[in-house]
């Protein structure tokens, strides 16, 4: 008996983990897409939540253009839950043989107002509520992402010094270090695959790096401050206009500096864990967005509870990154004192069985106090 319930048990945690599931969705219905359980009517088709994912992405990148898949066969790949992720060209076009509706799936800033609907809602009905986990999760994030010495990660640099070469580095510097402790901490890291992880790294680790900097932001002097440099909006106006576009951004994240590092923290992990660009060189892109979502719903439940910042001020501006990027990612590299081979050493420590890096420990969520819980 007592073997029994044990299994019984174990089979209740497991359909916990599991997606929700509407009442309306019969015992045994398949995905029109892959033939995978299905988890209700995802964009006018009942689909399981890895193609409802696939098909909003692919609608989000493409902005209203035909997305640009290719099928390295003859265009009929067959799609099931193990093949699924081989060709996207067959299986959008299952999606739309499907009857999956493009048009439902929200723009920016149609899911901003939704969002902001769904938040208000849950609010007046009292059901929006951190649970102890929860917050646990947030200041797990929180202290992963604050450092007491963050003013010596970054070097100020002068316009003639831009594209001169970076040097290599022999190791990596504090400012990496913590980087890569910050991922270590990010809560379900485990689930996505290392070599997904270093695909977002290459991509996407210049995007913590630009949250972290808005630390130096000082707000009631009004001035960014560097290692060896404080600058101020009169210098962007004249000497240092090159800084102007990461000087506007760091100031507006500035004003979300916190002692818990919860907001910019959240948000850094929100962009480490972005797809976007990187999601055909991925191995499992389902399991970056289950780690994504876990996060992103704990951190709107946090804003709506605490009252911190509104959605729109938070998520508003970080398009404006993808700009900043493109046009000043020589900039950038050399602010975070970036070596030329940086990204290599810290791919080479995320691989390294022997790291010290690797095999320490980090902090769980049970493991310190906090006055929510």
């Amino acid at each position: 008996m007592a073997v029994k319930r044990k299994n019984s048990t174990e089979a209740k945690k497991n359909v916990a983990k599991k997606a929700y599931v509407p009442s309306y969705v019969q015992e045994g219905e398949k995905c029109v897409v892959c033939g995978d359980d299905s988890t209700g009517t995802h964009y006018r088709a009942m689909t399981c939540e890895g193609c409802k994912g696939f098909f909003r992405r692919t609608i989000q990148k493409s902005n209203g253009d035909e997305p640009n898949y290719v099928c390295k066969k003859e265009k009929k790949c067959e799609i099931t839950p193990q093949t699924r992720n081989t060709c996207q060209f067959c299986r959008f076009q299952k999606c739309l043989a499907g009857r999956m509706d493009p048009s439902s799936v929200l723009d920016n800033e149609g899911r901003n107002k939704l969002n902001t609907l769904i938040e208000t809602n849950r609010i007046k009905k009292g059901k929006f509520r951190l649970s102890d986990t929860e917050w646990k999760m947030l200041h797990q994030i929180g202290r992963g992402f604050k450092s007491p010495d963050v003013v010596k990660f970054y070097m100020f640099i002068e316009e003639k010094d831009i594209k001169v070469s970076n040097n290599e580095v022999q190791e990596l510097n504090r400012s990496l270090i913590h980087a890569f402790r910050f991922i270590k901490n990010i809560p379900g890291i485990e689930k996505i695959k290392k070599e997904d992880l270093v695909a977002l790294l290459e991509t996407n680790l210049i995007d913590f790096m630009v949250f972290r900097l808005a630390e130096l932001f000082d707000t009631d002097e009004v001035g960014l401050h560097f290692q060896n440099f404080y600058l101020q909006e009169s210098d962007v106006a004249n000497d240092y206009s090159y800084m102007k576009d990461i000087y506007c951004y760091t100031e507006h994240y500035g004003q979300f500096v916190s002692e818990d590092g919860i907001v910019l923290g959240c948000l850094g992990a929100i962009r480490l864990l972005n797809v976007g660009n990187v999601e055909k060189e991925l191995q499992c892109a389902e399991k970056v967005d289950e780690v994504l979502e876990d996060i992103q719903n704990v951190f709107l439940k946090y804003l709506s509870q605490e009252k911190k910042a509104t959605i729109a001020s938070l998520y508003g501006r970080l398009v404006d990154f993808e700009t900043i990027r493109e046009s000043q990612s020589q900039l950038l590299s050399k602010l975070a004192m970036m070596g030329s081979n940086t990204k290599d050493l810290l791919l080479s420590t995320f691989n390294s069985e022997n790291s010290k890096l690797l095999t320490m420990e980090v902090q769980q969520y049970g493991s310190s106090s906090s006055s929510h819980i």
